[in-house]
């Protein structure tokens, strides 16, 4: 479970047309879906890292307590 995967950092909208559902989008909802892509995975990201850190402290303190 600790595979790291590298994550395209930019995804253009011509990328973005070659999934599926996304073929016929226009300039401006692709530009649009873009973006909401990108908040989400800021979301995503932040979770993951507070859920992460909390872990960490968590084992932290399993350890001082011990």
């Amino acid at each position: 479970m600790n595979e790291k995967k590298i994550i395209k950092g930019d995804l253009t909208l011509n990328e973005l047309r070659t999934f599926e559902g996304f073929e016929n989008v226009s300039d401006e909802e692709g530009v649009a879906i873009l973006d909401t892509i990108i908040k989400f995975s800021d979301i995503v990201v932040s979770i993951y890292t507070k859920q992460k850190n909390n872990t960490e402290q968590d084992n932290d303190h399993y350890s001082i307590a011990a």
